[in-house]
């Protein structure tokens, strides 16, 4: 198994690689969004987010998955997560992942928070329930934090 995705990732032009290993930071799938914050962060500003998940989608390393709200996400089969996020290691690129990644979801919950205090509570729900497919993003996303800065959870 681990051979033939080698193969895959051996045929992906080397932006596209760089793109594969920055999306393996990723638990659970996730949004264009994400993906635009995480190699906004990291990632070739001549290639964007939607052409190296277009090329993903398009060699099925990644599957868009449509969901109801009318968004799509994105998901990665765990092989290829880890032998994508080996990848992202062995470069010396993971902290230049990990950080805007967790930028990004600790923004997003800020913004739900804030959001809820607004709203009435039918809106309530629709934002918790916006935010509980990050779940896997946001654990991942605050354990980074946490490790970088452990002083901060005091």
């Amino acid at each position: 198994m681990r051979a033939a995705i080698a193969w895959s990732y051996d045929l992906l032009d080397p932006a596209e690689q760089r793109f594969l290993a920055c999306c393996a930071i990723f638990t659970g799938g996730f949004t264009l969004e994400a993906a635009e914050r995480v190699w906004g962060g990291c990632g070739d500003p001549q290639v964007s987010a939607l052409d190296g998940l277009t090329a993903l989608v398009d060699r099925s390393l990644v599957r868009p998955l449509d969901r109801d709200s009318g968004g799509t996400r994105y998901l990665m089969l765990e092989t290829i997560r880890e032998f994508a996020l080996e990848q992202l290691v062995a470069c010396g690129e993971e902290e230049a992942v990990r950080d805007p990644h967790a930028a990004h979801y600790l923004a997003q919950t800020a913004a739900m928070f804030a959001a809820l205090r607004q709203v009435v509570i039918p809106a309530m729900e629709w934002e918790v329930e916006r935010l509980y497919p990050e779940h896997d993003n946001l654990r991942i996303a605050l354990a980074w934090l946490l490790e970088r800065d452990p002083l901060a959870a005091a």
